[in-house]
């Protein structure tokens, strides 16, 4: 049986329902709200679909997804397995040579180019920074840059950053972005 620190989870799943009501009631709600965003939202399901079906086709190979700055992402030794007693397949690849197969959704998949690209999104912004800017950046936190000035310099630094980290990269030019910063004497969330 599957533990969750060290209780069962169907002991958990029956603390949580009769807490809240009846699960049935949550499932449908639920279930009703993902057909809403589905609807809402062709775009995106027909490209988690293409991602989901386009890495089907590289069973037994490499799947390679392009970001918009240029980057590959990498899906080795994909394996398309159908579980016993279901019509839905699932996909399985490793990302680093060697290591374990992971399980990979069409969402997944989406989070992953999603995520890569944020990450491309903000590289530029922190190269932009040295080298354009001159300013030394220190650390990065998520979607965060710190960079250590003098205070006299603090202002004038804030609001070229500020700029800097609002610019889209060439190869990304219609992204919408924006940017918040502030002066502060330490890191601080």
């Amino acid at each position: 049986m599957l533990q969750v620190s060290g209780a069962p989870l169907k002991n958990v799943s029956k603390k949580i329902i009769s807490q809240n009501g009846p699960a049935k009631n949550h499932l449908e709600q639920a279930e009703q709200q993902v057909s809403q965003f589905r609807e809402k939202n062709p775009l995106l399901v027909k490209f988690w679909k293409d991602l989901e079906q386009t890495m089907k086709f590289k069973r037994g190979d490499t799947y390679t997804v392009t970001l918009p700055s240029g980057r590959k992402m990498n899906y080795f030794d994909v394996r398309v397995d159908r579980k016993p007693n279901s019509r839905f397949f699932q996909i399985h690849a490793r990302t680093v040579m060697g290591e374990h197969n992971t399980y990979y959704s069409s969402g997944k998949l989406h989070n992953n180019v999603c995520q890569g690209t944020a990450r491309d999104v903000l590289a530029d912004a922190v190269l932009r920074i040295e080298y354009e800017l001159g300013l030394p950046v220190v650390l990065t936190v998520h979607d965060e840059v710190l960079v250590e000035v003098d205070a006299a310099d603090a202002e004038d630094a804030r609001i070229a950053i500020e700029r800097v980290m609002a610019t889209p990269p060439e190869w990304l030019p219609n992204i919408p972005l924006a940017s918040d910063c502030f002066i502060a004497d330490r890191y601080s969330k």
